[in-house]
């Protein structure tokens, strides 16, 4: 009788079916379809007996670069590490579910009040929080969580999840740990969308402007070139600075059309003071990670160098650690091509990232910029003072420069003046200026001179 045989098989693959259909295959963990028909019964339940249900989403600080040193076998052993982490957390009732490639999603039911959950949430936190152990080597992981209560915050599936992901990107972007949704995040909702419509316009109204900050040789006391910083200057809003509308012009794909503006635009600032013998400044251009990645890139510098006339050695492109370390292969053939027309690279936040010394041999740097974060603390905390020290040897030790952002006091600069750091921008010097009164100091030939070196003691 060949009829059960072929019955057994039929329910085999559909069951086989069922479980690409509905679970994430490398954790085995719910999917998003699973969860979204896990979370509606479980708000079909507590509505009918008046209890309340928690949603939690969770997401890894920079995975990406997990993958980029470790490998992505090391990725998925972290993945399925934290699912299993998670669900030992759990009680049986409750669900854990994957739903893209760094975010998992926790459905807590029939918890007794906001501080129960809470209470859970900081277990969890402080679980993923512990230590892993992936290749023989132990990395410590930051997380960012974002909690939405039902009834209270919302009621229905799709605000409960949109509620919760907008708390995990505050609690993201304030750097905390795990926050709650709460009703004064609507106001930043409506604020995004007023963003994203209006910077559409920003570049055909000419709301955008640049501004430049000195760079400032330790040694001299003069300027020797200049960073090239965005600003919005909205008719209504006044001016936005660009970390409140960066990240949207990225999810908008906006970043293509203004970074070829700013890029264009600092060139050609930079040799008109080149061409009113000013000075021979070079100037530095942030790249955003997708900017970076843009296939075009390459042949966009190079035409706007041809256009504008700058020669490539004055143009520098600055990166972040995070936007190279994301695809080491593009980036080793994006770097290699840039710097075959002359351009120079510089990476920014140096020493908040993940970038591994070993990259070192694989690109050719020529500026490290110490972030200002170690430059803030450098005369009280001796841990900041002892990696900014570290960071300015290994780049000598690599024929490289060092300039150090954020510096304000006399103090700091002498210290690093001490240290061998190559240049310095901050306050201390100068604020970032418009294009007019940024000529006025390359005319003035303006240097700063401390006032009293530090002593070698210090």
């Amino acid at each position: 009788n060949i009829t059960q045989p072929y019955i057994t098989e039929m329910k085999r693959a559909a069951q086989s079916l069922g479980q690409i259909a509905y679970r994430d295959p490398l954790t085995n963990l719910p999917n998003r379809i699973l969860l979204y028909s896990q979370l509606q019964s479980a708000l079909s339940h507590a509505k009918k007996h008046e209890q309340s249900v928690a949603v939690v989403c969770i997401n890894l600080d920079r995975f990406k670069s997990i993958n980029a040193t470790l490998g992505h076998a090391a990725g998925d052993l972290l993945l399925q590490t934290i699912s299993t982490r998670l669900q030992a957390i759990v009680d049986a009732g409750d669900t854990v579910a994957r739903i893209g490639g760094d975010e998992f999603c926790l459905v807590l039911v029939s918890r007794a009040d906001q501080a129960e959950i809470e209470a859970v949430t900081q277990t969890v936190f402080k679980e993923l929080s512990d230590p892993y152990e992936l290749n023989d080597q132990v990395i410590h992981i930051r997380f960012s969580m974002g909690i939405a209560l039902y009834p209270q915050a919302a009621s229905t599936l799709e605000r409960l999840l949109n509620q919760a992901d907008m708390a995990m990107r505050q609690a993201k972007k304030q750097g905390c740990g795990f926050q709650f949704y709460t009703t004064e995040m609507n106001a930043l909702i409506v604020e995004r969308e007023w963003l994203e419509t209006n910077l559409k316009q920003a570049l055909e109204r000419e709301e955008l402007q640049l501004l430049y900050q000195p760079q400032v040789n330790l040694i001299t006391g003069r300027i020797i070139g200049a960073e090239a910083l965005l600003r919005w200057n909205h008719p209504e809003q006044g001016v936005l600075a660009p970390t409140k509308f960066i990240p949207i012009a990225e999810e908008n794909n906006l970043m293509a059309p203004i970074g070829e503006w700013i890029l264009r635009t600092a060139c050609t600032q930079a040799k008109a003071w080149q061409s009113a013998n000013l000075m021979p400044i070079r100037i530095a251009v942030n790249l955003s990670p997708r900017q970076f990645k843009q296939p075009t890139l390459v042949e966009e510098v190079a035409q706007i160098l041809s256009e504008t006339g700058i020669s490539a050695n004055s143009l520098v492109l600055e990166l972040t650690e995070a936007g190279i370390m994301e695809d080491l292969e593009a980036t080793t053939t994006t770097l290699n091509a840039l710097q075959a027309i002359g351009v120079k690279i510089s990476i920014d936040d140096f020493g908040t990232g993940y970038f591994s010394l070993s990259c070192f041999k694989r690109f050719e740097i020529d500026t490290l910029k110490i972030d200002h974060s170690f430059i803030k603390n450098i005369l009280t905390d001796s841990q900041d003072a002892a990696i900014a020290k570290a960071i300015v040897a290994m780049a000598q030790s690599l024929q490289m420069k060092v300039i150090a952002e954020g510096v304000e006091t006399e103090e700091q600069y002498n210290l690093l003046r001490q240290s061998g750091c190559h240049a310095s921008q901050g306050y201390l010097f100068s604020p970032p200026l418009p294009a007019e009164e940024f000529e006025k100091l390359l005319q003035e030939d303006k240097r700063f001179q401390s006032k009293q070196l530090a002593s070698p003691s210090r």
